[in-house]
């Protein structure tokens, strides 16, 4: 199975973890595109940077049921809090730090929906830094995670999920 490591805003974690986010989450995007061209099943690891430090730290994961493309207003209405955010306002300011282009981002601004279930959050972030894993500084979106990594990330036993036999 592929897996991809994702990045995020801590406060989208953040806010799952206290609205109790599990299944049927939206990892949207503030670009209407996929992350991967064949997305349906992949696993997501969700990273966020060390506020000014070199380092990443996994939170959580989840497999992509489906990718789908709708404006910020439909998002709210269809997802609610599994958007990350406890009210539309706050969604709108997530999805403005999250943005790289120039256009301010409205309630009818299109943005891209990873809808996501099996969500596993971690009780205490994992850092991917020690485990050799590296993302390049600047990587927005995220990349593809080599089965070796995500043998090294799975092997910790932080998960709320046995580890496997190897």
């Amino acid at each position: 199975m592929v897996a991809y490591l994702a990045f995020t805003n801590e406060k989208w974690v953040v806010a799952l973890r206290t609205l109790g986010g599990s299944n049927s989450i939206n990892f949207w995007s503030p670009s209407p595109k996929k992350l991967l061209k064949e997305i349906e099943d992949v696993m997501l690891y969700f990273y966020a940077e060390d506020s000014g430090g070199p380092r990443r730290y996994i939170h959580g994961r989840g497999k992509v049921k489906s990718f789908q493309v709708g404006t910020v207003k439909e998002a709210w209405e269809r997802y609610g809090n599994k958007n990350g955010a406890a009210n539309l306002r706050i969604f709108l300011k997530l999805l403005k730090e999250g943005q790289s282009a120039t256009e301010p981002v409205r309630e009818t601004s299109p943005i891209g929906w990873h809808i996501l279930d099996e969500v596993t959050w971690r009780s205490k972030p994992l850092d991917i830094t020690d485990l050799g894993i590296r993302v390049k500084l600047g990587t927005w979106r995220g990349r593809r995670l080599e089965p070796w990594e995500e043998q090294r990330i799975i092997r910790d036993r932080d998960w709320g999920f046995p580890p496997p036999i190897l």
